[in-house]
């Protein structure tokens, strides 16, 4: 026998919350996209669209600071929104997602952290690092600049 268990929350996608208003580390499946609360741990803003990495310390503190993250392949998914340092909100860690680029980026190139708050194209090295992994981003269009552009991708950080 299986149940389908309906879940509702208490805050939208967005949230900002100046504490925790959700389980952390709860995962939210909609359509097609699955989401997971999170603490944005350190004192650097994200911004939506941005990647956020892994503290290094639990799977639900997350960072947007390279230098205070687990490092680059810790990638935890692209935050949703302005998230304000120690606060509690969602990211999204799997499915087409809104992210933000600093680079000529051609559909299917891999993606990667190459500086706060944005995704670059990656390296042969770091190409093979999210293949093998599985987890990163794969841009779905273009970007016709190398300056703050916002792209689609899919992104895979489960």
């Amino acid at each position: 026998m299986s149940y389908i268990n309906d879940r509702i929350f208490n805050t939208v996608l967005t949230a900002d919350d100046s504490s925790a208003q959700e389980e952390l580390g709860s995962f939210r499946f909609e359509g097609g996209k699955v989401y997971k609360y999170v603490y944005f741990a350190d004192a650097v803003t994200a911004a939506a669209g941005a990647p956020v990495l892994m503290d290094g310390t639990y799977n639900y503190k997350v960072t947007t600071d390279i230098d205070a993250g687990a490092g680059i392949a810790t990638v935890a998914g692209v935050a949703l929104t302005t998230n304000t340092p120690l606060y509690y909100g969602w990211i999204q860690i799997y499915g087409a997602a809104t992210v933000k680029v600093t680079d000529y980026i051609t559909a299917g190139d891999m993606l990667i952290i190459t500086a706060d708050k944005f995704w670059g194209k990656g390296s042969a090295a770091s190409d093979a690092a999210v293949t093998e992994h599985k987890f990163g981003a794969v841009a779905l269009a273009n970007s016709g600049t190398d300056a703050d552009a916002t792209i689609t991708a899919f992104v895979r950080c489960m």
